[in-house]
């Protein structure tokens, strides 16, 4: 299913038995069953619940935020996606010296061998 878009300014997300319901003035604008629900955007002013964001994360759901016209702000990831773990991984390795000279040299290899090979239209 295509990630779930919230855009109307005043908007409320909130968790209603197994639906996700956003409403604007007790108008419900948009209900979606919860286990369709893969990724949620939320731009500008638009609230969303607390049952409705624990049960995203609980689900492993990117819940994004973006303002009113776009602009990334945040996102919520829970615990299930992995994110963490990796980043954990990730800066265990930058803590490591070898693992960073190694990195390092990698970096400035793929430099050298950019810089003197011909560009891709010349080829």
């Amino acid at each position: 299913m295509p990630p779930l878009y919230v855009v109307e300014q005043g908007a409320k997300i909130q968790k209603e038995s197994r639906r996700l319901v956003v409403t604007k003035e007790d108008e419900v604008l948009q209900s979606v069953p919860l286990i369709k629900v893969e990724q949620a955007f939320i731009f500008g002013n638009v609230s969303i619940t607390t049952p409705a964001l624990v049960y995203l994360m609980n689900q492993g759901v990117d819940v994004v935020f973006c303002d009113q016209y776009g602009h990334y702000r945040g996102r919520v990831v829970g615990e299930a996606s992995g994110h963490s773990e990796l980043r954990r991984w990730q800066y265990r390795r930058v803590d490591d010296g070898w693992n960073r000279r190694e990195a390092l040299r990698g970096i400035k290899s793929d430099k050298r061998r950019k810089r003197c090979s011909p560009p891709m239209d010349a080829q």
